[in-house]
């Protein structure tokens, strides 16, 4: 596989079935089955029989990555193209914390990144995952993606919390984890070295936003600091509005630090300084990124409302794609235009 593809986010659904041995064709329907699924992936697994279940194959530019149950424990493979195994082995279960078993479920995600392999999985009691409940513990286990061997893992401070949102920075990996299916009750961000060893943790703090994705639009500038865009409704074709009086065409630029959630700076950002009348129009799209050395540009969508007389259905048409190049020190405007 070419390096390249090593910086690849790879997220996918993994999905658990139990096996029932105590019925003798019940094992043997079971044994058939997982010949059927090495014959389908063309992979050649070591210590075959000891496997309980191949949950799914990954197929890369010259490798196929297995996932699976194997001794009762959550498994993982590299394979060649031609379906030589190069590695397997069993997720150690105790790394972290007094657990029996390892599990994968539909809510499991793998991301390889620098030749890192970061795998969510579950660290449960319970040998049948199917009986597991909201008690379980969440592994974030890492993984030397050439060598194939386990390094460290973290797991989630409470349980039920799942790993989200993977982001390397230079030799920094930042990554947080939350209650994403009841309203987020517990956030927590986390910043790793390249070899897995934690520099810095903390909960989110009350009165912050619950999850990095609620800065949107925003992007790192650093593995503890975001730039974001306060003031925006990024949704659909909402946009934000410059014909509400109470917005009238500003919005907010915010340099955050996300380790002690201290504000850097602000500044206020006019979309439209041409005139001093709010116009009928709304910004889409918007966008914030790096634009080189200490300048970022933020890119966004201008929109007319167009209102038919006849029906009262409104329509926005396009005036065109703009952009303003700022300061990333503190947020100076140092040009804005029309893209072409």
């Amino acid at each position: 596989m070419r390096r390249s593809a090593l910086f690849t986010l790879i997220a996918f659904s993994l999905f658990l079935m139990a096996c029932d041995k105590s019925d003798d064709n019940v094992s043997s329907e079971s044994e058939i089955a997982q010949e059927q699924m090495f014959e389908k992936y063309g992979i050649k697994p070591s210590g075959a029989e000891f496997i309980n279940k191949v949950i799914d194959v990954i197929e890369l530019d010259e490798y196929k990555l297995a996932f699976g149950k194997k001794m009762d424990q959550a498994w993982y493979a590299k394979y060649k193209r031609n379906g030589d195994e190069i590695y397997s082995f069993e997720l150690a279960h105790n790394l972290i914390g007094d657990y029996k078993y390892s599990h994968c479920n539909s809510s499991s995600n793998l991301w390889i990144n620098n030749n890192r392999l970061f795998l969510q999985c579950y660290l449960t009691n319970e040998e049948n995952p199917e009986t597991v409940d909201n008690t379980f513990g969440t592994a974030l286990i890492f993984i030397d993606y050439e060598k194939g061997r386990q390094l460290y893992g973290v797991k989630s401070k409470n349980f039920g919390c799942q790993f989200k949102n993977l982001t390397e920075l230079r030799d920094l990996y930042f990554i947080e984890s939350g209650e994403w299916f009841d309203g987020g009750k517990v956030y927590s961000y986390y910043v790793f070295k390249n070899d897995g060893m934690s520099l810095w943790e903390r909960d989110t703090k009350p009165g912050e936003e619950r999850g990095i994705k609620g800065y949107d639009p925003y992007y790192f500038t650093s593995a503890g600091s975001i730039m974001y865009c306060k003031g925006f409704h990024t949704s659909g074709t909402e946009g934000y509005t410059a014909d509400d009086a109470s917005l009238d065409g500003n919005f907010t630029l915010r340099h955050l630090n996300l380790r002690d959630y201290e504000i850097d700076f602000e500044k206020m950002i006019d979309l439209s300084p041409e005139t001093e009348e709010p116009k009928n129009v709304i910004y889409t799209n918007i966008e914030i990124a790096s634009e080189g050395e200490n300048m970022m540009k933020i890119s966004y969508k201008e929109k007319k409302k167009v209102i038919d007389q006849v029906s009262g259905n409104v329509t926005h048409e396009l005036v065109g794609d703009f952009y303003i190049r700022l300061s990333e020190i503190d947020g100076e405007e140092i040009s804005r235009g029309e893209v072409e």
